[in-house]
C-alpha cells in the first residue's frame, strides 16, 4: 500500500485537428439552425425579460438607498468624532491652565 499523496497531473492536449473541430462546432455556420429558434421566442419570454429588468432596477434603487444611508451614517459619526475631539481639547486646555 502506497502512502504517497502526490497526484499525477497531465495537461490537456490540443492538437490542430481537435482545435479545428472545436472551432467548427462553435462557428456561426454551425449554429445557423438555432436562428430560427431564436426568432420563434417562447410565449411569455418578453415578460420574463421585463421582470428581470424590473428586478435589476429595484436592486439598483435599493443599493442607492443603502449608499445614501451609509453616507449619512458616516457623516454623522465623523461630525460626532470631530465634536468629541474639540471637547477633549478644550477640557485639556482648561486643565493645563489650572495646573500652572
Amino acid at each position: 500500500m502506497s502512502t504517497s499523496r502526490e497526484a499525477i497531473v497531465t495537461s490537456p492536449v490540443l492538437t490542430s485537428s481537435r482545435t479545428s473541430f472545436i472551432a467548427a462546432a462553435l462557428s456561426a455556420a454551425g449554429w445557423s439552425g438555432s436562428n430560427a429558434s431564436i426568432a420563434a421566442k417562447p410565449a411569455g419570454s418578453e415578460s420574463v425579460v421585463d421582470n428581470v429588468k424590473s428586478a435589476i432596477a429595484t436592486a439598483q434603487n435599493a443599493y442607492n438607498n443603502l449608499a445614501t444611508i451609509n453616507k449619512q451614517i458616516y457623516d454623522t459619526v465623523e461630525k460626532t468624532v470631530e465634536q468629541n475631539v474639540a471637547t477633549v481639547k478644550a477640557a485639556s486646555a482648561k486643565t493645563k491652565k489650572r495646573a500652572k
